[in-house]
């Protein structure tokens, strides 16, 4: 760096400090604004301290901390999941050498009894050997049937919560679609019934508990709660100028108003 980029260099930090910007970044800052040609040794520390240079620095700062920011919790995250990755295989490590230990201590049980009634079988008969060949044999069939249901039930319990979480989410899905078309219907009678668009926009705030005859009744006073906050006026109704309304005109709105 130059004389120039030093002193500039200088006063940035001097001025910036509190900005926890580093050194490194100050002095890449003060040779940008050297090379810019628009600052000189007379008016170094006006460019320096002007609101400008703050404004821009600060920025920069902002940037850097979200950038240290995701930087940090992707790393964060990046950590977690190695230590997971790890504690998963040290884990599997662990049950693998229990199931292996296991093995091994059974076989050598079952090799030590296998030796134990061959000891008993000395001088029997065959008949008596032949049983409890047979009984050995079923034993042995039942061990290693408890061992694959025992294998069945180990994997049913990492597969429970997963059904678990899909029974829920076919719940849910259910549940989400009987309330559209639930809605769905409730809208269509709505406009049957004479409500306007614009308030069925706004939303008919129907509770999900309400049956078809509490729903139709309120739809229907919506619909001629709004007809008649429409009726025309005084100077709009075109019967106010034609004297007398006749009985069939009237019996028309009054039907109009309670269809």
């Amino acid at each position: 760096m130059n004389e120039l980029q030093n002193r500039i260099f200088a006063l940035l930090k001097q001025a910036y400090s509190s900005l926890g910007l580093g050194d490194d970044v100050l002095k890449q800052h003060a040779i940008m604004l050297e090379q810019s040609g628009l600052v000189t040794a007379e008016n170094v520390e006006t460019v320096v301290n002007s609101p400008a240079q703050k404004s821009y620095l600060e920025k920069m700062q902002s940037q850097l901390d979200t950038v240290r920011t995701s930087a940090t919790e992707k790393g964060r995250k990046k950590a977690e999941e190695e230590y997971q990755k790890k504690e998963k295989e040290r884990k599997d490590a662990e049950e693998a050498a229990r199931k292996k230990k296991e093995e091994e201590e059974a076989a050598a049980a079952a090799a030590a009894e296998e030796e134990k009634r061959k000891k008993e079988l000395e001088g029997k008969s065959e008949w008596e050997k032949a049983l409890s060949d047979l009984k050995a044999e079923n034993a042995k069939r039942e061990k290693e049937w408890e061992q694959k249901m025992q294998g069945i039930l180990d994997a049913n319990k990492t597969s429970e919560q997963t059904i678990a979480d899909l029974k829920k989410q076919l719940s849910d899905r259910d549940a989400a679609e009987a309330a559209r078309v639930r809605m769905d219907g409730i809208i269509k009678q709505a406009k049957e019934l004479g409500v306007p668009q614009s308030m069925i926009d706004l939303g008919l705030n129907i509770p999900a508990d309400w049956d078809a005859d509490k729903t139709t009744n309120y739809l229907t006073a919506m619909a001629n709660n709004w007809k008649t906050s429409h009726l025309p006026n005084e100077k709009q109704n075109p019967l106010a100028n034609i004297g007398e309304p006749k009985k069939e005109d009237v019996d028309a709105i009054a039907a109009e108003l309670v269809r």
